[in-house]
């Protein structure tokens, strides 16, 4: 190439740059609606925390929780950002299907073959 080498760093500094400033503004968006969810939450919201129990906010602190775990009262404080999501947005997730959704049963059809039940009398 005999092109000017000043032009070619800037090109490569450009190519390097620009998915890392798309993916900080991704990124960014991703940490306000969280923060906006943790904000929004309040006394009696069902909450799932990153360890993946289940609970209801009992009181609600400057940087944590008080949920109440189970029928019996045990009640823990949690850090905000322990706090994963609310458990009504399960609801929002679509099940997968699985391959055992579509699983036809042939060993029906050649038991029925095997038998004596099926010969002429």
């Amino acid at each position: 190439m005999n092109g000017n080498p000043l032009t070619f760093i800037i090109i490569m500094m450009a190519v390097m740059t620009l998915p890392t400033l798309l993916m900080s503004k991704t990124q960014k968006k991703q940490q306000q609606n969280r923060q906006f969810m943790l904000d929004s939450l309040e006394k009696g919201d069902e909450v799932i925390t990153s360890a993946g129990f289940t609970g209801v906010i009992d009181t609600v602190k400057e940087a944590s929780f008080i949920v109440k775990f189970s029928p019996d009262g045990i009640r823990m404080e949690i850090a905000k950002e322990a706090i994963l999501r609310k458990a009504e947005e399960e609801d929002d997730i679509p099940e997968l299907e699985t391959e055992y959704d579509y699983v036809i049963d042939d060993d029906s059809d050649d038991a029925k073959d095997d038998g004596d039940e099926n010969l002429p009398d």
